[in-house]
């Protein structure tokens, strides 16, 4: 807890995590800690459903009903519209985001700690490092490719360019 400041509700979950987690658990993990997430104001509303539409993993149920209130919610927003690389125009919100995957690589670091060291699973250290890896180079695996590591090259352009037979710059 001390080596990567993290607090004892936030390794309480890291303890119940599955030996068999994936990243879909991790990232609930990380949305659920509180050192993390930060309110739903009511002009990031709209923002935050827009980048929910594009992101990766959703919640459970009707995704039409899903909207997103809660800081739970928005802090898995965030999560994976950072790897997702997605913009948004409101700046309190990128700041929130650059704050958000300082905390989960904090998170992270003490989950792959307590995996190789405490539990001795190594799967959950081996996912652990993968999310970490994903969040610090904004790619959701090794199939991403070099053209979503441009700036400035939006998701509908990286399609049309491996639609077209370019993988690479």
């Amino acid at each position: 807890m001390s080596r990567n400041f993290v607090d004892f509700q936030t390794m309480k979950s890291i303890v119940k995590l599955p030996h068999d987690c994936g990243p879909l658990q991790l990232l609930h993990m990380l949305s659920r800690c509180e050192k993390i997430q930060t309110p739903v104001r009511r002009a990031e509303k709209k923002e935050l459903n827009e980048a929910y539409k594009l992101v990766k993993y959703k919640f459970e149920g009707p995704q039409s009903k899903i909207r997103i209130q809660t800081p739970e919610q928005k802090a898995f927003v965030l999560l994976q519209a950072s790897i997702g690389r997605h913009h948004f125009r409101d700046a309190s919100l990128r700041r929130e985001m650059s704050n958000i995957l300082e905390g989960a690589f904090r998170v992270l670091a003490a989950v792959e700690d307590y995996a190789r060291e405490g539990s001795r699973h190594g799967e959950v250290a081996v996912q652990a490092w993968l999310m970490r890896r994903s969040l610090y180079s904004s790619l959701w695996g090794d199939k991403d490719g070099i053209l979503n590591q441009v700036n400035g090259i939006t998701h509908e352009m990286t399609k049309k360019l491996t639609n077209n037979g370019i993988k690479t710059f």
